[in-house]
C-alpha cells in the first residue's frame, strides 16, 4: 500500500501534536517494512526527520495548519501522489481531497477555546468559526475512520456527530 501521513505538526515545537507524530512514524518505522509510506512535513520537521527505513519517503510541503493553502494546493499534493490512504493526525483535512482518509481526534479544544474578543476579533471569530466548523464536519463526515485517544473524545465526537459512530475507534496514547 501507499500510505500518506501528514506529518507537518512534526516535532516537539507543536507540543503534543508533533510528539504524537513523532512516536507514531518511529513507531511505524519499527514494525512495517512492506507498505510504502510518503510522509509530508513542514520545513523544521523535514530537516529534523530522518527516515529509519527506505520505504518511509519524506515530503516536504509548504502548506501551513489550518490555512487556504492548505485547504487548496494540498489536496493537489496528496492527489499527484496517488496514495492508497492518507492518515491525518488531526482533523485539518483538505475538503478538496476525495480519497480514502482516517483521522485522529484527540480533543475538542478548538471547539471550546478559540477567541472572539474585541470588535474585529469578533468579526474575524465569526468567520473564522464557520470555517473550521466546516473543515471538522467534512473531515468527520468523509473519513473512513476515526482514531480518538480516549472514551471522552469518542462519547463527545458521537454526541455531536452521531452518524460517525460507526467508525469511531479508540486507541490510547502510550505513555
Amino acid at each position: 500500500m501507499r500510505i500518506g501521513i501528514d506529518a507537518r505538526f512534526y516535532g516537539y515545537q507543536a507540543r503534543g501534536l508533533g510528539r504524537y507524530a513523532e512516536n507514531l512514524l518511529k513507531n511505524l518505522e519499527s514494525q512495517d517494512s512492506q507498505n510504502e509510506y510518503f510522509v509530508f512535513l513542514l520545513s523544521e520537521g523535514y530537516r529534523s526527520y530522518v527516515p529509519a527505513r527506505q520505504n518511509f519517503h519524506k515530503i516536504m510541503v509548504k502548506y501551513a495548519w489550518y490555512s487556504l493553502k492548505e485547504q487548496l494546493c494540498f489536496a493537489q499534493k496528496l492527489n499527484s501522489l496517488d496514495l492508497d490512504i492518507v492518515h491525518f493526525l488531526h482533523f485539518n483535512v483538505p475538503i478538496f481531497y476525495r480519497k480514502k482518509f482516517v483521522i485522529t481526534l484527540h480533543d475538542f479544544i478548538l471547539f471550546d477555546f478559540l477567541t472572539n474578543k474585541g470588535f474585529l476579533k469578533k468579526v474575524f471569530y465569526f468567520w473564522k468559526s464557520l470555517f473550521f466548523k466546516l473543515v471538522f464536519r467534512s473531515a468527520v463526515k468523509r473519513s473512513d475512520k476515526i482514531i480518538v485517544d480516549s472514551e471522552s473524545v469518542k462519547g463527545r465526537l458521537e454526541k455531536y456527530y452521531p452518524q460517525a459512530t460507526y467508525k469511531v475507534r479508540v486507541i490510547n496514547l502510550g505513555i
